[in-house]
């Protein structure tokens, strides 16, 4: 028995060829896409997009804490001995980069261990706060793993300041730098203390003779630390350090 054609749709020919034809050109799109060269390089857009975007949502936070709450007042240095600098604030943008990078070492590192967080809790410390807005900027977000953070500065109309500014009360003090004893922090942080070398060497030997084996310094402005036997740098930015 002969099988009874099936009766086809008219234009059915025209679609199944328009199909065909597209689907050659998807093909021809991928085959391109996926070229060797193509691929990995936008694999490797993707990662680094991927590696950066955690980093970018946190910083994100952290300048709304740092500009939240924030007078705008005028300061003046005139208690300043000879040698010192004036405050000059740190860009933010370098600060958290820093801030960023000593977390990353920190978590890597033997002695900071923690079974649940990133790094067990860590003392901080700004030599020459100023008013405080970076010791404000670290107390107002749960980010980072500190749990006690200070900042002093030699002009004691800025710690007022700050005081009123940010409210940070006892967290921010009157201290030279040439007699503290930093043996009781984890982390201290400096940028530009100094206009006098020699006064900047001197503040530097200080800092590294008193503070405790296993802690760090991050340094912008420093004069000595490569030099130092008692440091091992840590990072790609020679600027941060642990001492032996």
């Amino acid at each position: 028995m002969d099988a009874t054609p099936v009766p086809m749709r008219p234009g059915a020919p025209n679609r199944r060829v328009h199909a065909a034809r597209e689907s050659q050109t998807q093909m021809k799109k991928f085959a391109e896409i996926t070229d060797d060269d193509h691929l990995s390089e936008a694999v490797e857009h993707a990662q680094s997009l991927a590696a950066r975007l955690p980093k970018a949502l946190d910083k994100n936070k952290l300048y709304k804490a740092a500009i939240d709450h924030v007078a705008q007042l005028e300061i003046n240095d005139t208690d300043l001995p000879e040698g010192s600098f004036g405050y000059i604030p740190i860009d933010l943008d370098d600060f958290l980069n820093a801030i960023l990078e000593l977390e990353s070492i920190l978590s890597a590192d033997v002695d900071y261990q923690h079974s649940e967080l990133r790094h067990r809790p860590c003392s901080f410390l700004e030599v020459g706060c100023g008013t405080g807005r970076n010791v404000h900027l670290l107390g107002r977000t749960d980010r980072f793993t500190f749990d006690c953070i200070h900042g002093f500065d030699l002009s004691a109309q800025m710690i007022e300041t700050g005081r009123q500014r940010y409210g940070l009360g006892k967290d921010i003090f009157v201290q030279d730098c040439l007699d503290f004893d930093y043996g009781g922090y984890d982390i201290v942080f400096f940028y530009c203390p100094m206009s006098d070398n020699a006064i900047e060497r001197q503040f530097e030997e200080r800092l590294i003779d008193t503070m405790k084996s296993g802690a760090f310094i991050v340094a912008f402005g420093d004069e000595m630390l490569d030099d130092s036997r008692k440091l091992i740098p840590k990072g790609d930015n020679r600027r941060i350090y642990k001492k032996m």
